[in-house]
């Protein structure tokens, strides 16, 4: 296609007259990265460094984490024009999944995990001691327990209040009194039959 001319159209020219013309080789092309594997942030940053635009869709998949592509509209490596809409289908997880044992994680660590899984997240604060702060002391519904996406876990999380008392320390009975070896008791003093 002919951008621009040193000439007007319609002006009349001699013959063999030279014309200069910048002509266009189109939109630049680019070679397109393959995405998928990645979650939906870098994928895009990647589509956006390359000078591509994308759109999104969801999909369940039980072989693939929430947020990772799974496929993409254009074919890895093949030359597309710098604009083209790509197409990246986001995995939303599987159907149901797996509660995954959370007890001894560090409360934001073990919360972003099961977000991650598309679980809703109740943390309540609970008395433990210092050693057990922000830490998951308990959990529910139980490790190893399938719920729908989107169902809630509670974690309980130690606040570190709770002070540990020492072990009472352990009292001796008083000894008993005993008699030497070889002693014998004195007699009794009990009375005697009148003669």
């Amino acid at each position: 296609k002919i951008m621009r001319q040193s000439v007007d159209p319609g002006i009349t020219v001699s013959k063999r007259s030279p014309i200069d013309v910048v002509v266009s080789q189109g939109v630049p092309k680019v070679i397109m990265p393959d995405v998928v594997g990645l979650s939906f942030e870098d994928a895009a940053a990647i589509l956006d460094q390359y000078g591509l635009k994308y759109s999104r869709e969801d999909r369940v998949d039980d072989g693939a984490p929430a947020g990772e592509i799974i496929s993409q509209s254009s074919d890895p490596g093949t030359e597309v024009e710098k604009g083209t809409i790509v197409t990246l289908v986001v995995s939303l997880g599987p159907e149901s999944v797996q509660v995954p044992n959370q007890v001894g994680q560090k409360a934001a660590a073990a919360e972003g995990k099961l977000r991650k899984l598309g679980l809703e997240v109740n943390l309540i604060s609970v008395p433990s001691p210092p050693d057990q702060k922000d830490l998951v002391i308990h959990q529910d519904p139980q490790p190893g327990t399938t719920v729908p996406r989107g169902s809630s876990v509670t974690l309980h999380i130690g606040d570190g209040t709770v002070q540990e008392q020492p072990p009472p320390e352990e009292t001796q009975p008083p000894p008993e009194e005993t008699q030497p070896p070889g002693q014998t008791e004195p007699p009794s003093e009990e009375p005697q039959p009148a003669p």
